[in-house]
């Protein structure tokens, strides 16, 4: 007998359940049979009957499309085999080779699939096979469950006229010549067994089966347990979201359709009801109305819960009436009422990102935690459409706050990620799949990093995290980018590269010469590099076993093998790669678990051919790529997962992230020769598109206290604004005119970041955040705490360096934040490249210009250096290296020549006493002691100015005799020299004062931000430095002078302080950058006035 058990809720379901095993029918030690279709539907339910009876044992839990084979097997014999021949995985690899068969080839109805791989190599051509392989496989898989007529009809050689039928018909009557019966065959064969001869079988099949909470079904599979159900007991137990009969409900897109086909009064007549269920439920309405077909006694056991047992309301919260609504078939629109705006039971959060998502989700949880001391983290379950994209952020935002906490003030919500793929989340695995692509590999520098950041790979060669900083800066200064050797390069970039500069065997001789000898030398056009140093070498050692290894390991994997000996390498390998903790046994044993269905199906299969590695390849892939769906779901903790059918499971708070337009429902687009999709849709078809409106249903009838709707409504670029899915514009549509729900008010718009203020205000008791350090932040950029404050009896250490003024001077934001915030806003390690380079840019031509001049200076080898430079593998392995070379030695040429004719002393520190402070620098006197003399192989910026100032002073505070002092300076178009003099003599006293008057300065700087960019004060001071300030801000100078040097222009020599971290930290909360204020530019004209004015006289001539 089929019995039928519908209600609205899984609780009352498990209950009926329980009641129905009390009663056995078989004997004590058989196993009772629960059919489900989701290993978390089985732990749920298991958890939920022994809650309930104490226990749960002597369960089985087979999947109904693994209990229907079982039962064939059972009916029909050892002739079915224990594993069906038509799975995926088998029927892949014998389509493969019949794509590759001669007669496959030679039949004109295939034509059309050799243009798709005939015309590739024998590598590629295996791997386009295989894919088209794996696409029919998945294609047929769906034929035999949805279209097994078809398939009756093709074995029959019935074949309509359509060239994509012909070649699917001929490919399926070539797998039937191996296996002649189907498993839609042997299912029916099945059915026609039991009809007629049930007792020689009755005493090997259970005596009862119960199907718990499937809500889509193959029409052959309802065929086949209404015919099981003749002679044994089939309990049936539906999660039906409606008491009424819903069969005919339709959607609004159908109902439009049918107002076009001028049938609208038949919809008025027929009282169309209940437009979530309508435009949600289509999925579930096919197992409706096919259950309403079948011959069943019906239990039905539905439950209102927003009313109490004397039919008066209990849970008036908008999620309960919203179920209650889904329950009658009734819709709110008809008789509107208003929500309390108390009610938190549907929260609609609106975020900028995933990340926001996650910590506004984090926010909301603690507060119904607070709200609800019954509530736990086992009560919790998070959805959405793929995890992977919210997995790190749910890592840093659940799990590091508190893993690092060492005060024990962060909140801690436990929590497991469920369905993550192996490929995302373990980096063995990924390191794996990586290691097999070494054949096309051109062994990239940050590659190979990756590999050596593998913590399996590093205990295997003995390595720790702090030697990588070591690793990455050999690499660095060895300057390796790419290629084994030159051999390997020419390979990958073609015979025409005969460079072999930049490559592992390069790089690496550079760094073991320079060991063995401790020299910086040249020799043979390579410059060794003595940068490691003692037991370093040890470190090196290793570093080369990696790469041998990975070398032999590239050549190993070009050779094509069968899938055992694919097996053997592969496991040989990881012994020879990895050293695996007990932690990581999982990883492994699923890695092996992987491999042995591999040789399986291609045993199974009888394939005998070898197999390219790309194919492998593309199998672990695939493999490793989908979801672990048995894993850390339900442990006990807040479950993260991704939305997948058939987990219609109860919880009291349910979220759902990521309900964006375009993301979800999730969209599958269909083959071009998918016969399904071209000729319409049968009932009982499923779709992503379908299982996705479902499980929204699921999810919205499963919440039984809360339940948290997110997406990204705002763009977190430019603020503009994201529209949210289609199934939660309808629910938000629905309460809208339902209960008065409204837009603005009711959806929580999160702000852009988690510092802001708004989260932290008396009004936000609801929807502000427990983050203490968020709020320490948002404290700190309240609009009445903007005025930075700083301790100003706390000073930096004694003495000052000239250099300390000067940088100061050239950018003082800069300079305080460093000194006094210890904030390092613009350091960045410059990442390793993949690539040599290719142009020469300003640093490097800076950095070459130096080094030459220098030489030229010390009477040096120019020659030497040019050669240095060219082995060093710093610049550009290209013919034109060598004329950009003679331009910079020309250019240092033409200074050193400059330098010599004054006349240059050998490089002294003077220092001068200035009260308290003292004052130091290195200085370049003249030879005749008449002044000092800087030089700089670059243009005569504002900075090299403000350092000739400040030498200067330094040098006439000390001197006993006037001096004239000459800044040397090259023309960046021209390479003629600039010479920058200042012939006024300035006394020791004067230059005292004004050094003091720096001092104060840079005091005030180191107190507070204050503007004194010496970029700005040239536009201002250099062309009229003796015209008054407050004509200079009449005519609109200064205006202009602070525009240029804050607003970015194209093709200008330097970038604007717009775009620089330091000015946008202290000017994060101005939109227009106000010119700085009087008192500021007082400051400024007097440090600068006098500089310019000293400098007037003697400005920019060129030598």
């Amino acid at each position: 007998m089929l019995t039928l058990y519908p209600s609205n809720r899984l609780e009352i379901l498990s209950q009926l359940l329980q009641a129905v095993l009390s009663y056995r029918r078989s004997g004590t030690l058989d196993a009772d049979v629960i059919l489900v279709e989701s290993q978390g539907m089985q732990h749920w339910l298991n958890m939920e009957l022994a809650q309930h009876q104490g226990v749960a044992m002597n369960l089985e839990f087979p999947m109904p499309s693994r209990f229907i084979w079982d039962t064939a097997r059972i009916v029909l014999g050892d002739s079915v085999p224990r594993q069906s021949l038509f799975r995926r995985e088998v029927m892949v690899w014998k389509l493969e080779q019949l794509l590759a068969d001669e007669a496959t080839i030679a039949a004109p109805q295939c034509a059309p699939l050799l243009q798709y791989w005939q015309d590739s190599d024998s590598s590629q051509g295996q791997l386009k096979r295989y894919q088209l392989a794996a696409k029919v496989a998945d294609l047929f898989e769906q034929y035999l469950i949805y279209r097994s007529d078809w398939l009756q009809q093709w074995q029959q050689g019935t074949v309509a006229d359509d060239a994509d039928e012909q070649w699917q018909a001929y490919l399926w009557q070539a797998l039937l010549a191996d296996a002649p019966e189907h498993p839609a065959a042997l299912q029916q064969r099945a059915i026609a067994e039991i009809e007629s001869n049930f007792e020689a079988y009755a005493a090997r099949l259970p005596k009862q089966i119960s199907l718990f909470a499937i809500n889509a079904m193959a029409p052959q599979s309802l065929q086949f347990f209404q015919v099981l159900a003749q002679h044994i007991d089939v309990h049936l137990f539906h999660l039906n979201p409606c008491v009424d009969f819903w069969g005919e409900l339709q959607s609004d897109k159908s109902q439009a359709k049918a107002i076009r086909q001028q049938q609208y009064q038949q919809w008025l007549d027929a009282g169309q009801s209940n437009p979530l269920l309508a435009n949600l439920g289509q999925q579930g309405k096919d197992l409706f109305n096919g259950l309403q077909q079948l011959g069943v006694q019906e239990i039905a056991a539905f439950n209102d819960a927003t009313r109490d047992v004397d039919n008066t309301p209990e849970n008036d919260s908008l999620l309960a009436c919203v179920q209650r609504d889904i329950l009658n078939l009734s819709d709110a629109r008809e008789r509107p009422r208003a929500q309390a705006e108390t009610d938190d039971s549907i929260v609609f959060h609106s975020c900028h990102s995933a990340l926001r998502e996650i910590q506004a989700l984090h926010d909301q949880l603690l507060h119904l935690f607070n709200a609800d001391p019954a509530l736990v983290p086992s009560d919790v379950l998070v959805m959405c459409p793929r995890i992977e994209d919210y997995a790190p952020y749910v890592d840093a935002v659940f799990r590091k706050p508190w893993e690092h906490d060492e005060v024990g003030q962060a909140p801690r919500l436990p929590c497991s990620i469920a369905d993550r793929t192996l490929l995302d989340s373990e980096p063995m695995v990924n390191a794996l799949l990586n290691i097999l692509q070494l054949p096309d590999s051109r062994f990239e520098v940050n590659q190979i990093l990756e590999y050596l950041r593998v913590p399996s790979l590093q205990r295997r060669f003995g390595l720790i995290d702090s030697e990588l900083e070591t690793i990455e800066y050999w690499l660095q200064q060895a300057c390796i980018h790419w290629g084994l050797n030159q051999q390997h390069q020419q390979q990958i970039a073609g015979a025409s590269y005969q460079l072999g500069t930049y490559s592992w065997q390069w790089g690496l001789t550079r760094l073991l010469q320079g060991f063995a000898s401790g020299q910086d030398l040249m020799v043979d056009d390579v410059q060794w590099l003595p940068i490691v140093d003692g037991q370093q070498g040890v470190l090196l050692g290793r570093l080369m076993q990696i790469l041998e290894q990975l070398q032999w390991l590239g050549k190993q994997l070009q050779q094509p093998r069968s899938a055992e000996q694919w097996r053997h390498f592969i496991e040989q390998s990881l012994t020879e790669l990895f050293d695996e903790q007990e932690d990581e046994q999982y990883v492994i044993d699923h890695i092996h678990q992987v491999l042995a269905e591999f040789v399986g199906a291609c045993e199974q299969s009888d394939y005998q051919g070898d197999i390219e590695l790309s194919v492998f390849q593309h199998y672990l892939s695939h493999h490793f790529s989908q979801p672990d769906t048995g894993n850390h779901f339900m442990t006990g903790q807040v479950t993260f997962c991704s939305m997948v059918p058939m987990r219609s499971i109860p919880f009291k708070v349910i979220a759902i992230l990521g309900l964006n337009d375009g993301v979800f429902p999730r969209q599958s687009n269909p083959l071009s020769f998918d016969l399904m999709a071209r000729h319409g849709r049968r009932q009982g078809d499923r779709s992503r598109r379908g299982d996705d409106r479902y499980l929204f249903l699921e999810a919205l009838i499963s919440a039984r206290q809360h339940l948290i709707l997110s997406y990204q409504g705002r763009d977190s670029k430019d603020n503009n604004e994201r529209q949210p899915s289609l199934v939660l514009a309808e629910l938000m549509d629905y309460l809208t005119y339902g209960y008065g729900w409204q837009f603005e008010r009711d959806v929580k718009q999160q702000p852009l970041h988690p510092f802001s203020a708004r989260l932290y205000q008396p009004a936000a008791h609801q929807t502000g955040s427990f983050e203490a350090g968020w709020m320490r932040l948002a404290q700190h950029i309240e609009p009445k705490q903007r005025q930075l404050v700083i301790d100003t009896e706390r000073q930096p250490a004694e003495p000052v360096t000239a250099t300390d003024l000067i940088q100061c001077l050239i950018h003082p934001l800069r300079y305080l934040a460093r000194q006094r915030l210890q904030l390092y806003l613009d350091i960045e390690q410059r990442p390793l490249s993949d690539s040599e380079p290719f142009a020469v840019d300003a640093l490097m031509r800076f950095d070459a210009t130096q080094r030459l001049l220098q030489a030229q200076l010390a009477e040096q080898s120019v020659s030497a250096v040019k050669q240095a430079l060219r082995g060093s593998g710093q610049l550009p392995n290209t013919p034109l290296i060598d004329r950009e070379l003679d331009q910079w030695s020309d250019r240092a040429c033409h200074l050193a020549a400059a330098i010599t004719d004054i006349g240059m002393a050998p490089l002294a520190q003077y220092s001068v006493r200035l009260g308290d402070i003292e004052i130091s620098a290195d200085l370049h006197w003249q030879q005749q002691q008449q002044g000092i003399i800087c030089y700089h192989p670059g243009s005569d910026s504002a900075g090299q100015l403000v350092k000739l100032w400040i030498h200067h002073l330094l040098a006439s505070s000390v001197a006993t005799q006037p001096l004239r002092s000459v800044g040397l300076y090259l023309d960046s178009k021209t390479d003629q020299v600039i010479c920058h003099q200042i012939p006024a003599a300035i006394a020791p006293e004067q230059a005292a004062q004004l050094l003091h008057q720096l001092l104060e300065a840079r005091a005030q700087v180191l107190s507070q931000p204050l503007p004194l960019f010496c970029r700005l004060a040239q536009g201002i001071w250099q062309s009229q430095p003796l015209q008054p300030l407050d004509d200079k801000l009449a005519d609109g100078s200064v205006s202009k002078a602070w525009r240029d040097c804050v607003e970015s222009k194209p093709f200008a020599p330097l970038p604007g302080l717009d775009q620089d971290p330091y000015f946008q930290w202290f000017y994060q909360h101005e939109h227009h950058y106000p010119v700085p204020s009087r008192e500021v530019l007082a400051l400024m004209e007097t440090i600068y006035q006098p500089m310019y004015q000293a400098l007037l006289g003697g400005q920019g001539a060129s030598l």
